[in-house]
């Protein structure tokens, strides 16, 4: 769509519901859940290539995507493995076949809690891109698992800069939909 609203251009397929539209950080990139198969998968457009990528395809849910801020690498919920978790993979190449989550995905996230709707932090303040692996620590509070790294599991698709409060608590605290948070 231009910007003035004309030229609309429709990147999913009608015949499933689309959800959870997350921008990339260079706004070149959309990744967004569908149903169109039955269950729900994980999907990245190209603006560019004006072309779709199905990144997941299994007869799990794959659902909540966001992005990894200044990466092309999307960040999703998955009951892959029973229950929901947390996993990252690459959106490109957009000619790519699906992945296998199992296999292929990262788990950033594993336990026995609902590990939901992930929200990251800017990348600039991964240590890890720095080859500096910042330190985790995990505690369980009831069910909400407690995490200090830059990934929070919040309220989804957001890139928030790290002079907000919210920002500042990410360091401290990752939680879930269940933890009032």
């Amino acid at each position: 769509m231009d910007a003035d609203g004309s030229h609309l251009t429709r990147i999913t397929d009608p015949a499933g519901s689309a959800n959870n539209f997350a921008w990339s950080p260079d706004g070149t990139l959309i990744a967004y859940q569908s149903d169109l198969d039955g269950d729900l998968d994980i999907y990245v457009y190209g603006l560019k290539a004006q072309q779709t990528r199905l990144l997941t395809d299994n007869e799990i849910a794959d659902y909540a995507p966001t992005w990894y801020c200044g990466s092309t690498d999307v960040v999703f919920t998955s009951d892959i493995r029973g229950n929901p978790d947390i996993y990252e993979a690459s959106a490109l190449p957009l000619d790519a076949r699906s992945i296998d989550v199992a296999r292929q995905a990262m788990r950033m996230v594993g336990t026995d809690y609902n590990d939901i709707y992930p929200l990251d932090a800017p990348s600039d303040e991964d240590a890890s891109h720095e080859g500096i692996m910042p330190a985790v620590t995990c505690f369980a509070c009831a069910n909400t698992q407690f995490f200090g790294r830059d990934i929070a599991l919040t309220e989804p698709d957001e890139c928030l800069p790290r002079d907000t409060p919210l920002a500042r608590r990410l360091d401290l605290r990752l939680g879930s939909l269940h933890s009032g948070f």
